[in-house]
């Protein structure tokens, strides 16, 4: 997750990537970082990629990823949750640096309601 300046302020964004092909498969902007946030960006990917059971999500420790309601999420989907050690953001920050707001503005998403 990682947050962006916009025409209407602060917004969050949360991504699903597939390490294979290194693509954006999912995600999702909102006002709040909740797991409302993340499970949205979980559900658009498992709908349009459809993986078999045993998939392994890969995520950091955040309360959004550790809480009862997503973890039931990913295992209704038969997906497998890995979770870095504590303190070990790297390899998400990583895949985030990518992401800034500038570009977003350039390529005009700078409200919500085209998100």
């Amino acid at each position: 997750m990682t947050y962006l300046r916009t025409g209407e302020g602060w917004m969050y964004l949360a991504i699903v990537m597939d390490l294979y092909s290194r693509r954006i498969v999912g995600w999702h902007i909102d006002r709040r970082m909740t797991t409302d946030l993340v499970s949205k960006a979980m559900m658009k990917a498992y709908n349009l990629r459809q993986p078999p059971k045993g998939l392994v999500f890969h995520s950091d420790r955040g309360s959004q990823y550790t809480s009862k309601h997503y973890r039931k999420l990913l295992a209704n989907y038969g997906i497998r949750a890995s979770m870095g050690d504590v303190g070990a953001c790297w390899d998400i920050d990583n895949i985030l640096s990518h992401t800034d707001s500038e570009y977003l503005t350039r390529a005009g998403i700078d409200q919500i309601s085209l998100c």
